[in-house]
């Protein structure tokens, strides 16, 4: 039998099964599966019954239900897998006339049987099969003809039916995807922490004339994920009016351009999707990195793609959802006044480190089917934490979110996949003999050889089961230190950094600098102990982790300290960064430390510090001879001092508070 059940659904089902399966006993695990899905308000089943009831009382009825479960004597004696088993087989033969099984068909299950809590809960509210049916009803459920409510063949109301346009657009059909759709279909994530950002949004398309939203934002901060807000809205019916039956299209500007070689091609198409959409008032585009439509399509005496929108835009004829980054909006939409007051502008900041959380809960059941694993909390909050903290040149949540998808895939190596790997490579291995064997006829060998291979299929047909059915009963759990062990390979710091077991290595730190550098050990004590004052969080979080100026004659040790320092903090020395600062004696020297500003030689290549320290944001920073530099780096210095970051000659801020910074000089030199 086809399997049905939405993958909002599965992912729950898998989870209560893991939690389930650990508990010595249980009162109903019905009730206990709506209790997740009541606890989740991103599902449907959540939806609709906030549209019965407010929210003091979505609040107070999962508390509602769990004490009265907790208060029924009767005890489940089946295993969870047989019940999970039953249940699956039971809604896939109830609602066999439907696309998909979601949470409200076992929402409908729990009230259908007036044994469970969940159903004697909801009816002192009002909530019965009937309730539920007449609010489907209400979303534009299709019935089709049964008369029992359990029976009632409505759409699954996890992924609502694509609103039905009669609006031909083959062209934009084929050129863009559309989203609403995908929403319907259940393809998109849950957008958490930007309903200021969507409301914006239906306020602006809302409007009679300039009603097209341009989101801009730096890179990673959602804006793409807002235009999916809005259409997962638009699929629950939770818009205006004006919005309800809409449908979006992301359009992906490069492929307008694609297959047009002769003049006069580009413009042609472009016509002929804007009678398109003057003809399809039910239609908003999105295009991502809206920029691109400048100079895209112009040939020698042509119009670009802006230019042949702006007036369709003046006029309102179709409307654009655009999104693009700080700079290429300053670059080439603010620059052109025509086409910047045909859009409003939305500002999209990076979402907060609580907010983020929230999102990483939300979507994490997601990447827990992908990769077969399971995140705990600690886990989820590693990935906000350390990212925050580590990756500095990029934004929340993309690299959280990012943390947790390498976390999981590397978690989600395990012995068995090791084993399927080995049988597949094996079984390859065999293909390739058997072929040799038929070119050169040897018929003797082909029969042992074909028994070999039809024996490595059925071992790897089993282990491929087995690893199925293991990792169903028990995936594995992604830890803090899977997600540290995954900040470490992406950003070069060491896993000892990121974990608390750094601070037992500290206290070698000494006993090491004393071994490798003889005779300083009033500087060797003074480092470590400034070290391990800062690794106590006794220091400013926004400046360097310790500033130090080592201060003696030619061949005392200053060098080697610093040297000896990045060998224990990196186990080598490619955590140096060595600046050789008598190279730097004259003024105009002093630009290559951050890179060239516009107009001049080597602008573009940036700085010898900062390119250093972002290609490396976890270093030992010495910079050598420092009375030999000219004072201009002085001023230089103390924004990295005090501040713990330096912007370069491209403008981009580079962060040294991950970074160890060593200045040595020759005593009464200067």
């Amino acid at each position: 039998m086809e399997n049905k059940i939405s993958k909002i659904l599965d992912s729950l089902l898998v989870r209560v099964a893991f939690d389930l399966s650990k508990a010595d006993s249980c009162h109903s695990y019905l009730d206990r599966i709506t209790l997740e899905i009541l606890r989740d308000d991103s599902s449907m089943a959540y939806r609709l019954l906030s549209l019965r009831l407010n929210e003091r009382e979505m609040r107070e009825l999962p508390h509602r239900i769990e004490d009265l479960v907790r208060a029924q004597p009767k005890f489940e004696s089946q295993p969870i897998d047989e019940f999970l088993h039953a249940l699956r087989r039971r809604l896939e033969q109830t609602y066999s006339s439907q696309r998909h099984i979601s949470t409200v068909h076992v929402l409908c299950e729990a009230v259908s049987d007036t044994t469970t809590a969940t159903s004697q809960v909801l009816s002192h509210y009002g909530i019965n099969l009937h309730t539920i049916n007449s609010i489907l009803r209400e979303l534009g459920d299709r019935v089709e003809g049964a008369q029992s409510p359990l029976r009632l063949g409505f759409e699954p109301i996890d992924y609502f039916t694509p609103p039905h346009s009669d609006n031909a657009t083959p062209l934009l059909e084929k050129l863009a995807t559309d989203l609403t759709s995908q929403a319907c279909d259940g393809k998109l994530d849950t957008v958490i922490g930007r309903e200021k950002e969507i409301d914006r949004m239906v306020h602006i398309l809302s409007r009679r004339k300039k009603n097209n939203p341009i989101l801009v934002g730096e890179a990673g901060v959602g804006k793409s994920a807002i235009v999916e807000g809005l259409a997962l809205r638009i699929a629950s019916c939770d818009v205006p009016v004006a919005l309800q039956r809409k449908r979006i299209f992301s359009l992906d500007v490069a492929s307008l351009i694609a297959g047009t070689k002769y003049r006069g091609e580009f413009e042609e198409r472009m016509q002929q999707l804007l009678d398109e959409l003057r003809g399809a008032d039910d239609v908003i585009v999105f295009i991502d990195e809206i920029h691109t439509i400048v100079g895209a399509g112009s040939t020698q005496g042509s119009l670009d793609t802006a230019n042949i929108l702006k007036p369709v835009l003046a006029r309102s004829e179709v409307q654009i959802i655009g999104a693009t980054t700080l700079d290429e909006f300053r670059d080439n939409i603010e620059k052109d006044a025509a086409l910047e007051r045909r859009f409003q502008k939305i500002i999209v900041e990076p979402t907060t480190a609580s907010q983020t959380l929230e999102i990483l809960r939300r979507i994490a059941p997601h990447y827990e089917q992908h990769h077969n694993v399971r995140y705990s909390d600690e886990a989820l909050s590693a990935c906000v934490a350390l990212s925050e903290r580590y990756i500095t040149d990029r934004h929340l949540p993309d690299k959280a979110i990012d943390i947790m998808d390498e976390a999981g895939a590397r978690a989600g190596v395990d012995e068995g996949e090791e084993a399927v790997r080995q049988t597949m490579q094996q079984l390859q291995a065999t293909t390739r003999k058997r072929n040799e064997a038929l070119a050169a006829l040897a018929y003797d060998t082909l029969a042992t050889i074909r028994l070999q291979e039809i024996a490595l299929k059925a071992r790897l047909e089993e282990q491929l089961s087995n690893r199925t059915r293991t990792l169903e009963r028990q995936p594995h759990i992604v830890r803090a230190s899977d997600v540290e062990r995954a900040v470490a390979t992406m950003t070069g710091i060491p896993a000892e950094r990121l974990s608390h077991g750094e601070s037992e290595r500290l206290r070698t730190l000494a006993d090491h600098l004393h071994r490798r550098v003889v005779g300083q050990s009033a500087a060797v004590d003074s480092l470590s102990r400034a070290l391990l004052r800062s690794r106590a969080g006794l220091k400013d979080a926004n400046r360097p982790i310790g500033v130090f100026l080592f201060v003696g004659p030619t061949g005392v040790g200053k060098t080697l300290l610093a040297k000896e320092l990045s060998r224990w903090l990196f186990d080598d020395r490619r955590g140096l960064i060595r600046l050789d600062m008598s190279e730097y004696g004259e003024r105009h020297n002093v630009a290559r430390l951050i890179g060239s500003p516009p107009g001049y030689v080597g602008y573009g290549e940036g700085g010898q510090l900062t390119e250093a320290v972002r290609r490396q944001p976890y270093a030992v920073v010495l910079l050598d001879e420092i009375e030999k530099a000219h004072p201009d780096v002085f001023n230089i210095m103390l924004q990295i001092f005090d501040e713990g970051h330096l912007t370069d000659g491209a403008g981009r801020r580079v962060d040294f508070r991950n970074t160890v910074i060593i200045l040595t000089s020759n005593v009464g030199s200067r």
